[in-house]
């Protein structure tokens, strides 16, 4: 019994040491690979860029033996490998088509391994479809000479390239003749990280213009292009012109835009005043950015009347273009006199005038102050607005004048006299009182027509009785002095009471004239209802 029960110990034992030993050695049998592309580590999701087929070092390890290894080129078993062992390692070259391509390495043993990763090939260089100032849709060349009319141009075109373009080149070549020697004009134009696309603007020369294009990918690989653009300018300058037709001063501002497609070569204006000036002058033919506009801003002098001017321009091409103009200028001699009735006050006996003469020219100007008395106009007093030798076309007035103390209504009078000896006079009249200015005597005296009963701001007069007076035609009301209000007993309400009375009778009175009779028996209402209120408060 003892014998059988260590028998199945023992079997037991040896049932659990295999398992162990099983679980460990598959455990230990999942390979290890170690890749390397160009010398560059390869691992799980690595993206690699070649210019040619790359050279790949597969490693592979485990601890059972290697069934197998295969790597795929999207998706498609490029190489297979039967190691035959526990450790594999192979060096070899693998081709490829130009773009990009997934890349699959995978190991087995007792386990497997997979690696995937991408690797790019470019060996080819970027290829340009241009679109403007000429078209390559198939990804052609350029053409050798191109005519175009402008002297500032796009060269522009999509890209294409399997890693992308990394740089642009351009080179503009001008050659010519000046001082009797041969000169080249170069500019040069690069673009960094253009994408999928390019735009680049570009000054040439009037005539042949060679270019020199590179395209740089990320992988090296260049791209060259050789052509010419040959500008051939039959367009004449154009002037846009920015002038008065008519002024009134001695002198104008002339502006202007003068643009070329290639180059400006002179700017010339002319007048009277200032003869011949050249704005722009410059005979070589080198390509100028400076010229392809010009801006005109001349101040010249004028004669009284009609001035011609002239504007000429001439590009490098001998293309010419002229623009003539006239602008009047029309001498204003008589001034114009004006007062700032704003600013104008009484001040007292006096008034601070406030004004100008303006839009003539003036040799000379005072200032009155006038009444009208029964031997006529009256200068009250005068002071001198400019009394200089010289004309002037502006004069302010800032003068002090004393009023008539006798009278409401003082004119105030602006003599000026221009350049010819012409006097011209401006007044207006002002209220003393007020301080209103206005342009007659009527305006400011604040008469109304005499149909026109004016109005009242103050109350009835102390002289008026409570019984009434004459009438304005004479007419007695009543003379019956019992009915006065003459006690001492009247109290201050009696006394308003009596006043509105009266104010009453007095405005029936005054309202019913041309009927005595009804303003008699008004008045004994009046009196009466007076003297039954009295009674009635004793």
């Amino acid at each position: 019994m003892v014998s059988t029960t260590n028998q199945i110990l023992v079997l037991t034992f040896a049932c659990v040491v295999c398992i162990a030993g099983a679980t460990f050695v598959a455990s230990a049998a999942e390979p290890t690979v170690d890749i390397e592309v160009n010398n560059e580590q390869f691992t799980d999701g690595t993206e690699i860029d070649v210019g040619s087929d790359p050279t790949v070092d597969i490693s592979v390890t485990a601890e059972t033996q290697i069934n197998l290894i295969e790597l795929y080129v999207d998706g498609i078993a490029q190489r297979t490998f039967d190691p035959n062992g526990t450790s594999f390692e192979e060096e070899f070259q693998l081709t490829l088509d130009n773009g990009e391509h997934d890349i699959q390495i995978v190991a087995g043993a007792n386990e497997t391994t997979t690696i995937d990763g991408v690797i790019t090939k470019d060996s080819g260089a970027p290829f340009i479809e241009y679109t403007e100032p000429f078209s390559t849709p198939d990804k052609s060349t350029p053409p050798d000479v191109t005519t175009v009319t402008e002297g500032q141009l796009t060269l522009s075109g999509d890209l294409f390239d399997d890693s992308g373009v990394q740089s642009i080149e351009i080179e503009r070549r001008f050659e010519y003749r000046y001082a009797n020697s041969r000169e080249t004009s170069r500019a040069n134009y690069e673009i960094d990280d253009p994408g999928d696309s390019f735009q680049q603007e570009i000054l040439l020369g009037n005539g042949e213009n060679e270019i020199t294009a590179k395209y740089i990918d990320e992988m090296g690989n260049q791209r060259r292009h050789d052509f010419s653009l040959v500008v051939d300018d039959r367009r004449a300058p154009q002037i846009d012109v920015n002038a008065p037709a008519q002024v009134t001063e001695p002198s104008a501002t002339i502006s202007a835009t003068v643009t070329d497609n290639v180059k400006l070569q002179s700017v010339t204006i002319t007048a009277p005043s200032i003869g011949n000036k050249q704005v722009v002058s410059s005979r070589s033919p080198e390509p100028n950015a400076d010229r392809l506009q010009v801006n005109i801003n001349e101040n010249i002098d004028l004669s009284e009347g009609r001035n011609e001017v002239d504007i000429e321009a001439t590009d490098v091409n001998g293309n010419s273009v002229s623009e003539e103009l006239t602008v009047e200028y029309v001498r204003i001699i008589e001034p114009t006199i004006e007062i700032d009735a704003e600013n104008t006050t009484v001040e007292g006996d006096s008034v601070s005038v406030q004004g100008r003469i303006f839009r003539g020219e003036v040799t000379r100007a005072s200032i009155q102050t006038r009444s009208d008395s029964k031997n006529g106009t009256e200068i009250v007093d005068i002071g001198g607005v400019y009394t200089q030798d010289s004309v002037a076309e502006t004069v302010t007035i800032d003068q002090t004048l004393t009023l008539d103390t006798n009278e409401t209504v003082t004119e105030i009078r602006v003599l000026a006299t221009d350049s010819e000896g012409t006097q011209h006079e401006h007044s207006v009249w002002i209220n003393a009182k007020t301080g209103t200015i206005g342009d007659s005597p009527s305006a400011v005296d604040g008469s109304l027509p005499s149909d026109t009963t004016p109005m009242s701001t103050t109350g009835p007069s102390e002289e008026t009785n409570i019984d009434g007076d004459s009438d304005t035609n004479g007419d007695t009301t009543d003379d019956n002095d019992e009915t006065n209000v003459e006690t001492d007993e009247n109290t201050l309400a009696q006394d308003e009471t009596t006043t509105s009375v009266a104010t009453t009778a007095v405005e029936s009175t005054s309202s019913s004239q041309s009927s005595p009779g009804f303003g008699v028996i008004i008045a004994i209402i009046a009196i009466s209802l007076a003297f039954i209120g009295i009674t009635h408060r004793r």
